[in-house]
């Protein structure tokens, strides 16, 4: 009898392990990141398309695809990459260079340090010889774990990772890493030395939505482009100085506004800590009593959306 109950608990044990495990871009998953680049508005999504078999393992194809706004009603659709990744427990990893790289691990302990360097995207520098540099100017791309949270999006417990540059790595995760979800401003890692010189670096990230789990950062539809004419989201707003103490000037620059202007402040896990509503081209945002750390900042009219960026009280 005492072995019968000992075997219930194991598999007890074992089940409530195997449904704890969040699944990693399952069929039909899709991450929306946003685009305001010089020349180019828009969004990336990155969509899991199926299953795809590599050197023995069951990998998800994910599809990269880039929509910009060019001109008065003509809209640019790019497919930009492939990613194939593959999950192992709480470790994701994605294929590149004929081996499996880690990309996430969503278990991790406080001091844990992630090769990341092999990792290319569109937005970086294509290595494909995939050896490794210590040099001064680009050094190897290592992160380390910080610190790990929990917290709740839309009622799910979720673990946020905060990670920074080992040893000033040129390699970096520039925003909180969710689980499940990845980092929230793309969701590959970013090389701050080797770059398209004509690129920017996608995000942040507008929403994700999965069979079993949605959330937006965006208060747009996901695939909103842009309502205003010719006149390109960052060209009509400056925000300064950024990073700051807390104190932001912000200076609407053109007049095809409509007022009053919403301007909202998000905290990195979607939270509202800040909204008003102004009359004015010309306002001081004071966000001092805010810890410090990564903020989004939308600044919208009734039409569309002026600016979205991030902001940094330092």
């Amino acid at each position: 009898m005492k072995t019968k109950y000992f075997l219930c608990f194991i598999l007890f044990f074992i089940s409530s392990n195997c449904f704890s495990q969040k699944e990693w871009a399952s069929i039909g998953t899709i991450w929306h990141y946003n685009i305001n680049n010089i020349g180019e508005t828009g969004y990336l999504k990155i969509e899991s398309q199926k299953d795809t078999l590599v050197e023995g393992k069951v990998c998800k194809l994910l599809q990269s695809t880039k929509t910009t706004y060019a001109m008065p009603g003509i809209y640019q659709k790019q497919y930009i990459e492939s990613l194939i990744t593959y999950q192992d427990n709480d470790k994701i990893y994605i294929y590149q260079h004929n081996a499996f790289l880690l990309l996430y691990d969503f278990n991790p302990s406080i001091g844990d340090i992630w090769d990341v360097w092999g990792i290319w995207n569109e937005y970086n520098t294509r290595n494909t010889s995939y050896q490794q540099s210590d040099t001064t100017a680009c050094p190897a791309g290592r992160v380390r774990v910080d610190s790990v949270k929990n917290i709740s999006l839309n009622n799910k417990q979720l673990k946020a990772i905060y990670t920074s540059p080992y040893h000033n790595s040129s390699m970096q995760y520039s925003g909180v890493i969710i689980e499940q979800i990845g980092c929230l401003d793309y969701l590959l890692p970013i090389s701050k030395c080797n770059f398209h010189i004509d690129s920017e670096y996608p995000g942040p990230i507008r929403c994700y939505n999965s069979s079993d789990f949605s959330y937006s950062w965006f208060n747009k539809d996901c695939e909103y482009t842009t309502g205003i004419g010719n006149v390109r989201i960052g060209e009509l707003t400056n925000v300064f100085p950024n990073p700051s103490n807390g104190l932001f000037n912000i200076k609407i620059k053109k007049q095809e506004i409509v007022y009053p202007i919403h301007i909202l402040v998000t905290s990195i896990m979607g939270q509202e800590v800040f909204s008003i509503l102004i009359d004015s081209p010309i306002y001081q945002l004071q966000l001092g009593v805010l810890d410090k750390g990564v903020y989004l900042l939308s600044i919208n009219d009734k039409n569309s959306i002026i600016s979205h960026s991030k902001i940094t009280i330092k």
